[in-house]
């Protein structure tokens, strides 16, 4: 499973990517005004920056009709000299035909704001490279996300579907546990959960004595 990190911090995004465990970043508008970036094409060169210029970078191409989200995906695509954008389109009647669209024009895609079993059939109906199911904001509303992600990858399995399965929208460990025990594609984790994954209190505590050993034998 590759780990993308679900942030525009781009201190935390140096941090992980020297690691090496980053395969790219998922961004956002949100972020973006957060973070205080300028635009997308300034939002692109600062991750690549951080990233050290390899991973996918995704990044929003938003509209209400088709003809604006391609658009805005191509404007960004030639302002832009960066080699592996993914184009965040959302799941709507016009994100679909901009998707069936820009997949004959060799964009990579991804269709977000995923909630359901029929929305991921349209979605690999188009060829989407990616779709985002959410998890965490399904589960507020009473709904169980990691069940529903689970209904997709076994639908896609049954019917060889190539589009991959991105888990977003994760609130814990646990859905990052549940994620890669259920064989999902990607996961895009918020640095303070991947962080969180780092730790284990036997894991310090041994390092900790093996410290303490080590000094009494020196």
């Amino acid at each position: 499973m590759k780990l993308l990190l679900d942030t525009l911090d781009l201190e935390q995004i140096r941090k992980f990517s020297k690691l090496g465990i980053l395969s790219g970043v998922t961004t956002n508008p949100t972020f973006s005004k957060r973070f205080g970036m300028k635009d997308d094409i300034d939002t692109i060169e600062k991750v690549s920056d951080a990233l050290g210029g390899k991973g996918e970078i995704f990044v929003e191409a938003f509209g209400h009709e088709s003809s604006e989200i391609e658009d805005n995906a191509v404007k960004i695509d030639e302002k832009s000299d960066y080699d592996d954008l993914i184009f965040k389109v959302p799941f709507t009647e016009a994100g679909v035909e901009a998707t069936y669209n820009l997949k004959q024009s060799g964009f990579k895609i991804n269709l977000h704001l995923i909630y359901s079993v029929s929305q991921a059939m349209i979605s690999e109906q188009v060829n989407a490279d990616y779709i985002c199911p959410l998890i965490g904001r399904l589960d507020d509303v009473g709904n169980d996300g990691i069940e529903n992600i689970r209904k997709i990858k076994k639908s896609f399995e049954t019917n060889n579907v190539s589009t991959k399965i991105m888990g977003s929208s994760i609130r814990t460990v646990s859905h990052v546990i549940s994620l890669y025990k259920s064989g999902i594609d990607v996961a895009t984790i918020p640095p303070k959960v991947l962080d969180t994954m780092f730790y284990h209190p036997m894991t310090q505590d041994g390092f900790e004595t093996f410290a303490e050993d080590l000094k009494s034998i020196e």
